[in-house]
């Protein structure tokens, strides 16, 4: 269950977050979701889209369930919705959220534009709720990069990824959406950074424009903001900030990094390769050097669908910007030690698999 630090205007019988939160749980058991309290029709509407979407996607881990209501006429929540123009965002330190709030900021968007009123971050996520010390240091480092804007920082924390029993690549998501509910009576929207364009979409990505707008409710609507841009280009336009890479933070490798930047991962590895690409100078919370990249790039494996399109992004971007670049000239042989370990896996679960 999601538990915010700060008291929040929050009707105890709405029950909108955690039917977002445990549907994911649901259908992993393969049992229906009774839902006793208040819902809006729209987000119930949403969810059932939402359960199609998973068990037709990944039919071996997700099944299609139903979702029942307790009473025939569901009460909608009873907290007066925000105004749609007033928004909250995720906001882990990475460039994904740093790109939606430097363009709602400052106007880069026209029409789509919001009123930001508060970030939030989420340890439980991937800060894990037995490393408090590591969750203290990135949230302090994330309040830092928002000073200049005057935007507050709101911690939640949750247990939801180990409820849903789900990875972090497919439940983050959820997560996000569920804690972002709690703060429905301060804000109307909640934007939620892209992280693959829409040219490049990595099919079961917890996070999507496909599916995300599906957790939208009367009183919540789910913005999945930036798909337009892939992170190179966020990365170029986020220059025109200042203040746009104090204290980035983007590394999992929590237990090694403590609330930093590992410098050695391949996420870090792959932000660092963006700067390159775009002819900028690594941020100092990155190293401050890209030879890094030289030195580390042949030796590493790509493990994951969405690691592969982003490498590809990248070497796109450098084809075009910096033809030069040396560690570029080993792309290629990441791709086929992937497509070749891939296909081995792939040939081990059929050779385990019973007749």
């Amino acid at each position: 269950m999601p538990a915010a630090d700060q008291p929040l205007d929050w009707d105890p019988a709405d029950l909108e977050p955690f039917a977002i939160a445990l549907v994911m749980a649901a259908m992993r058991e393969g049992r229906d979701l009774l839902i006793d309290g208040a819902v809006s029709l729209r987000l119930l509407a949403g969810l059932e889209e939402w359960v199609g979407h998973w068990a037709r996607l990944r039919p071996g881990r997700y099944h299609r369930i139903a979702l029942r209501l307790s009473t025939p006429d569901c009460p909608p929540p009873r907290c007066p919705p925000a105004s749609p123009q007033l928004a909250v965002v995720a906001f882990s330190g990475g460039i994904d959220a740093r790109y939606s709030l430097w363009r709602h900021r400052h106007g880069v968007v026209q029409h789509r534009r919001r009123r930001l009123v508060a970030a939030v971050i989420v340890q439980g996520l991937d800060l894990p709720l037995n490393l408090p010390e590591a969750f203290a240091t990135a949230q302090a480092e994330a309040q830092l990069s928002l000073d200049s804007l005057g935007l507050p920082l709101l911690p939640v924390r949750t247990n939801l990824r180990q409820l849903t029993g789900a990875g972090i690549d497919e439940a983050h998501g959820v997560v996000l959406v569920a804690c972002l509910q709690l703060l429905k009576a301060r804000a109307g929207t909640a934007l939620i950074g892209s992280s693959e364009p829409y040219d490049d979409l990595v099919p079961g990505w917890g996070s999507s424009p496909l599916t995300d707008h599906l957790l939208s409710s009367d009183s919540l609507h789910i913005v999945h903001d930036g798909a337009e841009d892939d992170r190179c280009d966020k990365i170029r336009l986020l220059a025109r900030w200042p203040d746009s890479t104090v204290n980035l933070r983007v590394c999992f490798h929590y237990e090694l990094a403590r609330g930093r930047n590992c410098l050695r991962c391949e996420k870090c590895l792959r932000t660092i390769a963006g700067f390159a690409v775009q002819g900028l100078p690594v941020p100092a919370s990155l190293g401050g050097d890209a030879a890094v990249l030289s030195r580390r790039v042949p030796w590493f494996k790509l493990r994951t669908p969405a690691q592969v399109v982003e490498w590809r992004i990248l070497q796109r971007h450098a084809a075009r910007r910096r033809p030069g670049l040396r560690w570029a000239r080993w792309l290629p042989c990441l791709f086929l030690h992937h497509a070749l370990w891939l296909r081995w896996h792939r040939l081990r679960a059929l050779w385990r698999s019973p007749v």
